[in-house]
């Protein structure tokens, strides 16, 4: 990854930037409040709000010994899902469940085009990061499919029990404009 600081309204953003991650989308990573930008600063007031958000944070501190009364501390995750070769699909991201340092709770706001998620039960026991058993494939139970926009709030067994996948583009999808099937997606997260 490349270390980046960003201006943002008289100030400077520290983020990394990981120009191929998974398999091959681009993803930029801000740790901290002090270094969401501005723009998505509205939103997390918004979530914060939400009592569901408020719950898993207050539960996953109680049980890892955290203090309870602190402010919640956020980071953000910029997903970039690029048509590098406008014959090819669009990349998408293996099975995983998001690293306990994102968050107690996972928020995914779908941006460009629309984005399928899909969630399975996670058998292998504790999984912190993805998933590298080349074992049998996972079989998806919830298939989801994010408009741009729209808003996917990870809780609960969605958050701890499950692993989930993006999916990528099929073959018969790849086919035109290679800026108009680009996606992104913002990741919140918050302890």
């Amino acid at each position: 990854y490349v270390s980046v600081v960003l201006p943002d309204a008289g100030r400077s953003l520290n983020c990394e930037h990981f120009k191929s991650y998974g398999e091959g989308h681009e993803l930029t990573y801000f740790r901290g409040n002090r270094n969401l930008p501005s723009l998505v600063l509205p939103v997390v007031e918004w979530l914060e709000a939400l009592p569901a958000v408020q719950r898993e944070v207050f539960e996953g501190r109680s049980q890892r010994g955290r203090r309870t009364d602190r402010p919640l501390e956020w980071r953000l995750t910029l997903n970039r899902y690029q048509v590098r070769d406008i014959e090819a699909p669009r990349a998408g991201f293996p099975w995983h469940r998001d690293i306990e340092a994102n968050g107690a709770s996972t928020m995914i706001v779908g941006l460009g085009t629309a984005g399928r998620i899909q969630f399975a039960e996670n058998t292998e026991g504790e999984l912190d990061g993805m998933k590298y058993d080349a074992g049998e494939e996972p079989e998806p139970c919830v298939d989801v499919t994010l408009a741009p926009g729209d808003l996917l709030v990870l809780t609960g067994k969605a958050r701890w029990g499950m692993i989930h996948r993006v999916v990528g583009e099929d073959e018969a999808a790849a086919a035109g404009d290679a800026e108009g099937r680009a996606r992104m997606e913002i990741v919140l997260g918050c302890w």
